[in-house]
Parts: C-alpha cells; sequence; structure tokens
C-alpha cells in the first residue's frame, strides 16, 4: 500500500508494485442516480479517513458483449452505482519536475466499455515517465439519450468526461503529474469524444490523439428524441424525465440495447432520424443541443475550434476487419457482400476499389501475422 495522496475531496492510498503506483476507483463526481439522474455530474461528498483506492471503481450500467464480439473484447462489469470514478499510475519514484498527463477515454460505441478493460492498464506509460489517467463516464439513454425535461437533457456522458478533466487539473500535480501538460486520448466511441471535446473550445487538455474516431458524429435534437422516445415506448412509460426515472437502469438498458441492434442492423431514417442513420449504425451519441455542442464538431473544427491543440489521427490496424470478421460474409470467395456490410457502416462508395488500385490484397484474406506483446 502507497503513502496517503490528499485530493480536493479526501485522501486516497493506492497501490505500489514493478515501480507503479496505481489508484484505482477514485470518485471524481457523486453517484449519477436518485435525485442527480439525468443531471450534470456535482462533487462527490467529501471524506477524511484515507479511501483505499485498489480495485476499480463500479461500471457504468450497460448491455453485456453478445457473440462474437464479447469473445473478441471482455467488458468487465463492476457493481455499483458510484460509476464516476477514476484511475491513476504514476512512477512510484518521481523526479522534481512534474510529468506530463495522458488522459484515457475508453470506447465502446456510447454503450459499452469501461476503465476496467484489461488492456487499458496504464502502468506502461508511468514506467516510462507519464502519469496516466483512465474514467468512466455515463453510457447509453443515462449519458447520451435525449430526455427533453431533464435537469440535462443531452450529453450527460461528455459533461462527465469534462467533470472528469477537471478533476484532473485540480489535483494531478500531488500524483506527480503536470497539470499544463494534459493529453487527452481515445479510441473509436472514446476518439470521438476526444474530437467532441475539442471542438468545444475547453482549456481542460493541451493536446490531443483520436484513434479510429470521426468528428462527423453527432445527432440532432429531434433525431436524438425518436431514439428515446422509442426506448421509452418499449419501456411502456412516458417520454420524459418521470417516465425513464421510474424504471431502473437496468430496464432502461435493455430496451435501449433493442433499439441499439435495430439502428445498427440498418433501421429506416424516418424511424430515428438521417443523423442517426448516418452515425456509423450508432443509436446514443453526442447531441446538438444548442448548448455544450452548437454544430457538429467537424464544422466547429472547421471553423478554427481546437486549433490551439496539436492533434495527433489515425486508425487502428485493419479498422474494418472488426466489423466484418464476426460475420459469415467474411467467408465468402467474393468481395460484394463485404463491400456491402462495410458500405453500411458508413464506408464511403468505392472505398474498396480505392484500396485494390492501391495495392491493397483483396479481400477475404488471412491476416497478416505480426509480432504480439501484452497491452
Amino acid at each position: 500500500m502507497s503513502g496517503a495522496v490528499r485530493t480536493a475531496y479526501g485522501p486516497v492510498t493506492g497501490v505500489a508494485a514493478d515501480g507503479v503506483l496505481r489508484y484505482l476507483g477514485i470518485p471524481y463526481a457523486a453517484t449519477p442516480f436518485g435525485p442527480l439522474r439525468f443531471a450534470a455530474p456535482v462533487p462527490p461528498e467529501p471524506w477524511t479517513t484515507p479511501l483505499a483506492a485498489e480495485s476499480f471503481g463500479p461500471t457504468a450500467p450497460k448491455p453485456r458483449m453478445k457473440g462474437r464480439f464479447g469473445e473478441l473484447f471482455p467488458d468487465p462489469v463492476v457493481p455499483g452505482r458510484a460509476c464516476l470514478n477514476l484511475n491513476v499510475w504514476t512512477p512510484e519514484e518521481a523526479g522534481a519536475a512534474p510529468l506530463p498527463v495522458l488522459v484515457w477515454l475508453h470506447g465502446g460505441a456510447f454503450v459499452t466499455g469501461s476503465s476496467a478493460v484489461s488492456c487499458y492498464d496504464g502502468a506502461a506509460f508511468a514506467r516510462d515517465g507519464v502519469v496516466c489517467v483512465s474514467l468512466n463516464y455515463r453510457l447509453g439513454m443515462e449519458g447520451f439519450g435525449y430526455v427533453p425535461d431533464a435537469p440535462v437533457p443531452a450529453n450527460r456522458g461528455l459533461l462527465d468526461q469534462l467533470f472528469a478533466l477537471e478533476w484532473v487539473r485540480e489535483n494531478i500535480a500531488a500524483f506527480g503529474g503536470d497539470p499544463a501538460n494534459v493529453t487527452l486520448f481515445g479510441q473509436s466511441a472514446g476518439a470521438m469524444s476526444v474530437l467532441t471535446l475539442l471542438s468545444t473550445g475547453t482549456d481542460l487538455f493541451h493536446r490531443a490523439i483520436a484513434q479510429s474516431g470521426s468528428a462527423e458524429i453527432a445527432q440532432t435534437v429531434e433525431d436524438a428524441a425518436l431514439v428515446s422516445a422509442e426506448v421509452a415506448r418499449r419501456l411502456g412509460v412516458s417520454f420524459d424525465l418521470a417516465g425513464f426515472a421510474s424504471c431502473a437502469p437496468e430496464e432502461v438498458v435493455a430496451r435501449q440495447d433493442e433499439v441499439a441492434e435495430e439502428v445498427a442492423g440498418g433501421a429506416d431514417p424516418a424511424k430515428y432520424g438521417p443523423s442517426t442513420i448516418a452515425s456509423c449504425g450508432m443509436a446514443f451519441l453526442p447531441v446538438v443541443d444548442g448548448e455544450l455542442l452548437t454544430q457538429r464538431p467537424i464544422e466547429a473544427i472547421r471553423a478554427g475550434a481546437g486549433g490551439d491543440k496539436p492533434l495527433l489521427i489515425g486508425t487502428t490496424t485493419e479498422e474494418y476487419r472488426l466489423f466484418l470478421m464476426p460475420s459469415p460474409v467474411a467467408q465468402l470467395p467474393v468481395p460484394e457482400p463485404l463491400i456491402e456490410r462495410a458500405t453500411a457502416y458508413g464506408a464511403p462508395e468505392g472505398c474498396y476499389g480505392s484500396y485494390a488500385a492501391g495495392g491493397t490484397p483483396a479481400y477475404p484474406r488471412r491476416p497478416r501475422p505480426r509480432s504480439r506483446r501484452p497491452c
């Protein structure tokens, strides 16, 4: 066990191993249920007795991954409602100068994932002299569903991320980090979150890394309302705060999962709206609400938002293989079904021909052998 580190809300102790100090499951905001459900994040109740931050905190309510995706991406579920928590990895032997800080936003299509996924362990960064932070944020209806008369109708998950970044600014120096040198990075929905936050012009981070994410992902209020109204209909409740608040989070997750699967399968744009269907088959997204987001992130970035921050952007290797390989069509000897499936996931018309013209071997093919090492 490490010595206590004092945060703005109370002292925490962690675990020391292999030259790294780990502080896991630190609350950065109050439990977002009960009277705070569908509201903005607020500070947690302070504590005076050192908090043993030795294991990952509760994960946000979410569906379990199904089929091949569940096999490929084990997604831990940590029970409990206090899901707004974060983790810090820092070198056990810190120098005199404050260290650069990396803050990780997990992926999962805004409905799954958590900071407890095993390959998100930040120890390797700490061993290299970086303070690494990862965090949980609200997902699905709780974090991104549109509830018209809620204290915060939309984008609660993004507000959680910003609130965690405020925690980093206020507290990371106590863990050896430099609050003036924070890089925000993420993958998939995490990368989309990075770019969305970049588009707000916030000064809570100074550099950004977006892997496999687009700044074009956002819903209109009207389309977000269509999605949430369908969840309410399937729950058998009114489409308002009282209706959703009358249901346990697990009930909401079950019905939102049905809607998410329908959208991912290529639903009628008239039912869920064009901005929903255009967003890579995802039902729950950042919303252009006129408050946090006044336009799509890509439009704000084109207009100069976030232009003061260096941005590193790219994709995972063989990006679309993730979506194609769990499907039986990947075993067919002709590419047409794969092209159709990739197009349904948002790939532009003609992309297959462009890759083929550039010398990329045609699908289907066996993946290239490559060396592997632990995350």
